[in-house]
This record gives C-alpha cells, structure tokens and sequence, in this order.
C-alpha cells in the first residue's frame, strides 16, 4: 500500500471539503419544482452543460483500459467530436423543439407508449446492472492497483457517498461538482504527465507511437479499420445522443443557441484531454504492441508516488472519475423511472410529489448498486470487457429507430416492433456463435457473418435494422393524422443570430483540428 504525505492527505481532505461545500450551496436553493431538481431549472450556461458533457463520459474504464491492454474506450475519443457537433447542430435543437423530458418521450411521439416504455426499461436496466457495474468494478480495480486497497469497501463507500449528494442536491448539485472534477480531472493529469516526463526519459519517436496506437489502433492490435469507421460512430451517436445519460445535460440548457455552444465547448475539452492523455499512455511505459505492460506501468507509477502530492492528486482523480460517473447515472435512471413510468401513469402529479419520487428512486438505485457489489467478486477481467461491449449490441436498434422517428413519415409502431424482434433474433444467434458450449453453433447459416467482429456487427445489425424500418414502412400503410411529423435540417439551423454565426466557425475550427490532430501524429 503505498504511504500518502501531508500534503496527500490535504489535497484528498480539500476534494471532499470542497464537494460538502458546492453541495450544501445547492440545498440552499429551492428544490420544489420536478425542472429545478431534474434539470437545473432548464437555464444552465453553456460552459457549465459542456464541462458536464465532457466529465460525464470520462471514466474509471479509461485508466483501467490503459494500465490492462488496448481496448480502452480512449480510442474513439478524437471520433467523439464529430458526434458532439451532430449533437449540436441536429439532435439538440429537436429535444429543446419538441420539450421532452426524456429521451423515450421522442420514441413516443414517433411510434407509441409501448415503445417508449420498452426504451425506457431497457435504459433503466442498462444503468443499473451494466454502467454501475462497470464503473465500480473499473473503480475497485483502480483503487487496489494503485494504492492496495479492499476494493469493496472503498467501492461501499464511493457508492453512498456519491449517492447522498445525488438525493440531497439534485441534477444542479452534479452539475457544479463536475465543474470542480473536471478541474481536477484535468489538472492533474497534466501534472502527472508533466512529473511524468520529468522523471522519464522521453522520446519523440515513442511518443509519436504512443499517439499512432489510441489513433490508429488497428495497426497494432485486432481491431478492423472498418469497424472503427463504420460500427464505432453506431455506437457514439447513441451514448452521445440517444441515450438519457448525455441527453439530460442538453435539456438543462434550455435553448438551441446554449445546447450548441456547450457542444462545442466540450469537443475542444475531449480534444484537449486526448492530447494530455496521450502523454500520460506514453508515461505509463506502453509497449508498443497493442497492449500495456502492467509491470511496466506499476514501475512507472512508483517513480511518481516517490513525488510529494503525486499519490494524493491520483487518488482524487480516480475519486472524482468514479463518482462523477456515477452521479450521472444514478440521477438518469432516477430521471428514466420517474417520467416515463410514474408521471406518464401519472400525469396530474404534482411537483413535490414528482421530486419525491425522483429522491427515493435514486435512493433505490443507489441499494440496488449495494445489492449489486458482492457480485463484482465473480467478475474477471475478460467479463468486464464483456460487459464494456454491451453498447455495441443495444445501440443499433435504438439509433436506427431514433433516425427513422425523426425523419421519416412512414414511422410505425409495428415496424419498430419488427426491428426489435429482428435484432434480438440477430443478437441472440450471434451470442450462442460465439459460445463455447453451443454444439449445434457449427449447424448456423451465418456463423461467419455473426461471428465476426463486434464493431463490424455493430453496423450490420444498424444497417438492418433500417432495412427492416423501411420495409415495414413499404408494408404498412400510416394514415395521414398518424404520419410522424418530420424535421428538415436547414429548419434547425437559424442564420441571423450572431452566437450561431460564431458557432460555425469555432466548428469549422474544431473539425480542422481534429483532422489536423489526427494526421500530425499518426
């Protein structure tokens, strides 16, 4: 277990100092209304809603990916702004058109209540029992790999005390404490990167092969090109804009012009964190071959620990990763249940009874996440890649059906059954494929074609799930008074205001460096 000086232990003292104190703050304020507690009053600043979009997706999994192997989400970072500027343009501006609360309610509106409460418990379930587990069990291993703590106590305690600060102060508490993580988040790894260099030789030759295997990871392990192309954006469009988890941070924006600067603001934080991440993958002794040697990492991080603030400022970025993810999924699964079941059920509940209902069911998550931990004992290290994987499966369907919603006419119920049905046919087969112990797998037709790599079957099954949504829409004829009202997109984009003026250049900006980025070091 590794020793924490003075100086550790007040910057670790400061951390939950400083959260105590933005929480206490937020309490102050009246928490009546269902828009103050969910959403922050819908009036949140850009830089607030695009710190919080940025914080949100960094997570425990990345440090957890780069000290175990290649397969770290960091890879489809620099792919993440394209989809953040989507987010901005197109998807953002409908949410704030059509005032939804949640994400299903769009579902709703194109197809029926039964789809959206089937897309609301899908979501539900998959915070529950997928993201909290992830986000624990990445944290439990941080935490025993860097300082040789009892992963699941500390893992009890990160838990209620995340969950205590979501009850108590709402969507606004989490969105000022995210402020002061990503600070931190930011900070320190720039520091540890910095002390890093000091204390490692670094060459320019190993750093640009650093940088060539987050950018460019097929070349080292693998990972299709062809996936990364075309399954990975399946994916991102999905965690970015069809998923509750970022979507609530647009809706507390509460204007088109704010949810697009916020977009934009948090594309050029990721690019930033990418940059630095790099350097820290680089510091972290990576091998080259498509994986990280952990021996090599452990004895890169003892150089560190042997500097003042080092051990202290580490622990509280793995802190602030660990509960900033996990205050944002309790406090979107809460937001889930409470409208897309209980109000929707509901719908003359007034607004303290609408909080209410949103406190005790991020308390019951919160039990639910307790309940869950013993579990985590049971995981290897192959299971949590598994479970890292999961979005591959869940977001073809959803995206597919989310496109067709909003810009198609011939949107039906029936056709979004059909999709689902087809895609868990698809998902299942592909599943007993690739088990171990199905005898009859060798007997499938498509056992090469489902056996192939998750990302290129993540385009396969987006691709026909839109086939099946246009060829039921050939099928089944949708009335007039039923037909889905469509967006264009020269409707969402207005011309004359200056921020928007303003927005396609800093958009342009980030584009090119991006591409820039991506072509300077690979």
């Amino acid at each position: 277990m590794n020793q924490f000086s003075i100086v550790d232990i007040m910057l670790i003292s400061a951390y939950f100092v400083f959260l105590a104190v933005i929480s206490f703050l937020v309490v102050r304020r009246k928490q009546e209304t269902s828009a103050e507690y969910f959403f922050a009053g819908r009036d949140m600043g850009w830089r607030t809603v695009g710190i919080s979009l940025f914080i949100s997706h960094i997570s425990a999994a990345h440090l957890v990916g780069l000290l175990y192997n290649a397969w770290s989400p960091l890879f489809v970072e620099w792919l993440s702004v394209p989809v953040l500027l989507l987010l901005g343009w197109i998807v953002a501006p409908i949410y704030l058109k059509r005032k939804v609360d949640t994400v299903p309610q769009i579902f709703e509106q194109a197809y029926d209540r039964s789809i959206r409460f089937f897309v609301a418990s899908v979501s539900i379930l998959f915070h529950i029992f997928v993201k909290i587990t992830v986000i624990l069990f990445a944290g439990s291993i941080l935490l025993k790999t860097l300082f040789g703590w009892n992963t699941f106590t500390s893992a009890y305690l990160i838990l209620i005390l995340t969950g205590i600060y979501v009850v108590v102060s709402g969507f606004r508490g989490i969105l000022y404490t995210q402020i002061f993580q990503a600070i931190i988040l930011l900070a320190g790894v720039f520091s540890i990167t910095l002390s890093g260099f000091l204390n490692v030789p670094a060459g320019g030759e190993q750093l640009l092969l650093t940088s060539r295997l987050w950018l460019k990871p097929w070349l080292f392990s693998d990972i299709p090109l062809s996936g990364i192309l075309l399954g990975v954006p399946v994916i991102l469009v999905w965690y970015w804009a069809v998923d509750q988890y970022m979507v609530q941070r647009i809706l507390s924006a509460g204007s088109a012009d704010k949810a697009r600067s916020a977009t934009i603001f948090a594309g050029f934080l990721n690019l930033l964190y990418f940059a630095i991440f790099i350097g820290f993958s680089f510091f972290l002794a990576m091998n080259f071959s498509g994986k990280a040697s952990l021996a090599a990492a452990s004895g890169a991080l003892s150089l560190l620990f042997n500097t003042t603030g080092v051990s202290g400022m580490l622990l509280v970025i793995v802190f602030a990763l660990i509960m900033s993810s996990l205050a944002a999924t309790i406090n979107s699964a809460s937001t889930l249940f409470t409208f897309d079941f209980y109000k929707a059920v509901n719908p003359q509940a007034s607004d303290r009874k609408i909080v209410l209902v949103g406190r005790l069911s991020s308390m019951a998550i919160v039990i639910a996440g307790m309940v869950l931990l013993p579990a985590l004992k049971l995981l290897h290290m192959s299971d949590y890649q598994n479970l890292i994987i999961i979005p591959a499966y869940i977001a073809p369907p959803f995206v597919a059906l989310f496109i067709f919603g909003l810009f198609s006419k011939n949107a039906s119920s029936k056709g979004a059954l059909w999709t689902f049905g087809v895609a868990t046919v698809l998902i299942a087969v592909r599943l007993i494929v690739n088990s171990e112990i199905a005898a009859l797998a060798r007997f499938v037709p498509l056992r090469f074609l489902l056996s192939m790599h998750y990302l290129n079957f993540t385009f396969l099954l987006f691709a026909i799930s839109l086939l099946v949504m246009y060829s039921a829409g050939l099928i089944v004829k949708v009335s007039g008074e039923d037909k889905n009202s469509v967006f264009k997109i020269y409707e969402l984009i207005s011309s004359k205001k200056l921020p928007v003026k303003l927005n396609v250049i800093l958009s342009v900006f980030l584009a090119v460096l991006t591409i820039g980025f991506w072509v300077l070091f690979s």
